[in-house]
């Protein structure tokens, strides 16, 4: 079995992991192309007490889904925003800091 490893974006102090993309990105920056999305997907699999958010600058279509960035999050049960910055309310929620998983170092 082959070790992988998950490095979010931002942790909220809450808990919270968010991931800032932009569509599917470009052929020189790809964002939630095929492949991050799998590994999203088969993160939250294996640790499904994770609270894994996306902040999308726009509601971008995914290409390769006919889809837009919005309604895959919907279908897969990933809180979303649309805009240049987290909300202030993913803030004050109340998170969750599953410690076990995290590694110091």
């Amino acid at each position: 079995m082959q070790e992988h490893t998950y490095t979010p974006d931002f942790v909220l102090p809450n808990g919270i992991l968010v991931e800032a993309k932009d569509g599917e990105g470009s052929r020189l920056k790809p964002s939630l192309d095929a492949k991050a999305r799998g590994k999203m997907i088969r993160i939250t699999k294996q640790y499904p007490d994770l609270d894994i958010r996306f902040v999308f600058r726009t509601d971008a279509m995914l290409h390769s889904l006919g889809k837009r960035c919005s309604v895959w999050c919907k279908e897969h049960g990933f809180p979303y925003h649309i805009g240049t910055s987290i909300p202030d309310k993913w803030f004050k929620e109340k998170g969750k800091m599953p410690k076990e998983i995290y590694k110091k170092g």
